[in-house]
């Protein structure tokens, strides 16, 4: 689904039930942006398919949790790509091996634990040319400016990708059931609060994330004066 245009590009929603992914494509270049779990790598190459598209310039992770991450080396070995992430997502994309996050409500700390017990939970095929996303040449690659912001607070190595007045924020919003988008896993509540503050100050309306579907800047405003509260 094609969400919205910026600088020539067309940017598209590639719906999945695990893991949004996104595409920013002009005529001549693509990026992926996540890539969602096996089970669902046939839709998205169906997807890509579809839109014509037959090379990815780049593929971008919104953070490195595995799944964000676990059909990154097939595509990338497939497109023969480099994938760009927050500079500490470097080393968990190479060893194929992430974090478990923190359950911040009552049955996502259940799937924590259960999560910290499993041996593939938090594995995925390791990547072979991971970038820090602050070396993308955006104005020089792709005519545009550096649209990535650092918003921790989900994971240490979350990043947010702002094109005009949409957001792609990855985890660090949700919107699967009624009016809270704080995601289910936390690892730094306050830095998240101080992550959502930093979005709010921007010209967004309207925030994309990898679970749900689009939330209002009413909503995301929302959210945060009703957390902020819970922590100060």
């Amino acid at each position: 689904m094609k969400i919205s245009t910026y600088n020539g590009y067309s940017i598209y929603c590639i719906s999945l039930i695990r893991c949004n992914c996104y595409l920013l494509k002009s005529k001549d270049r693509s990026i992926l942006i996540d890539t969602g779990v096996k089970r669902e790598r046939k839709k998205i190459i169906s997807f890509l398919k579809k839109h014509h598209v037959h090379q990815l310039d780049c593929i971008i992770l919104t953070h490195s949790h595995s799944n964000h991450a676990q059909n990154a080396a097939y595509f990338q070995n497939y497109y023969r790509c480099p994938i760009y992430a927050h500079r500490l997502a470097i080393y968990p994309l190479l060893g194929g091996y992430c974090s478990v996050p923190k359950g911040a409500k009552l049955y996502s700390k259940l799937v924590e634990r259960l999560a910290r017990l499993s041996k593939n939970w938090n594995q995925f095929p390791p990547c072979f040319d991971v970038r820090d996303i602050q070396t993308l040449p955006w104005r020089d690659y792709f005519g545009i400016q550096n649209p990535v912001f650092n918003t921790p607070g989900h994971s240490a190595d979350s990043i947010t990708l702002v094109f005009g007045e949409i957001a792609i924020v990855g985890d660090s919003m949700t919107n699967v059931i009624g009016d809270n988008v704080l995601p289910p896993f936390v690892d730094n509540k306050k830095q998240l609060m101080y992550s959502w503050y930093s979005l709010l100050l921007l010209d967004i309306q309207i925030f994309y994330p990898a679970h749900g579907t689009k939330i209002s800047l009413e909503k995301a405003r929302y959210s945060y004066f009703h957390h902020y509260k819970t922590i100060y």
